[in-house]
């Protein structure tokens, strides 16, 4: 997994698995007290995840919005589009429409 902020949006690439779940939790937690009233995740770089890192996903979105802020999606790889199919998270996770 790698994690890269890029034009105020937390870039996520690679594998994303259990193993990385401390790392991603504390970054995503660092990052959505930092931002400015927008959190936005790009997942369109993740090749692989898990229940685990979906979980952390979701605790992201709630804690941004619990914070008054707003959460955004901006890219959404084929791997992540399928996991959250699976499991039924399609409408938390969907990306703005243009």
């Amino acid at each position: 997994m790698n994690l890269q902020t890029q034009d105020e949006t937390l870039v996520i690439r690679g594998e994303v698995f259990i193993h990385d779940a401390e790392a991603l939790q504390e970054a995503l937690q660092a990052y959505v007290a930092s931002a400015n009233g927008v959190v936005r995740l790009d997942l369109g770089e993740v090749v692989a995840i898990d229940t685990t890192a979906l979980q952390l996903f979701i605790a992201c979105r709630h804690s941004t919005l619990e914070a008054e802020k707003k959460f955004m999606i901006t890219g959404l790889s084929p791997a992540v589009e399928s996991a959250l199919d699976l499991m039924g998270l399609s409408p938390l996770f969907a990306l703005p429409e243009n």
